[in-house]
């Protein structure tokens, strides 16, 4: 998927969440180059057969790069969907329209609420 199909994705998403806001456009645009360089990296693994290690000149085996490459990327794309709201983690903690957590109902404001 190109980089311009993520940020649609993103812009999407975050617009049916409640949560988009232009303002977010410079984090939304590297995250989602952090998707393009996942898709690319996960191609190469693909292509590899998923290859967990390779050898190296000197006859030995090493864990494929690209594994220990694909690991940091998705460390960093769960780090950009926790800011940007667009996971169901972050979304336990987020409202679009206040800071932190919603407040916590008082059970006597219900009672208080339905017979007043």
């Amino acid at each position: 998927m190109s980089k311009k199909k993520h940020v649609e994705n993103i812009n999407a998403a975050m617009k049916n969440l409640g949560t988009y806001k232009p303002e977010f456009d410079t984090v939304i645009s590297v995250y989602a180059d952090l998707l393009d360089l996942y898709d690319k990296n996960m191609a190469v693994y693909r292509k590899s057969k998923f290859q967990a290690t390779i050898n190296t000149e000197n006859g030995g085996q090493k864990t494929n790069p690209v594994i220990k490459t694909l690991e940091t990327i998705r460390k960093d794309i769960a780090a950009y969907s926790d800011r940007l709201g667009i996971n169901p983690k972050a979304l336990e903690t987020m409202r679009p329209d206040q800071k932190g957590p919603p407040p916590k109902k008082s059970a006597l404001a219900d009672i208080l609420k339905m017979h007043g």
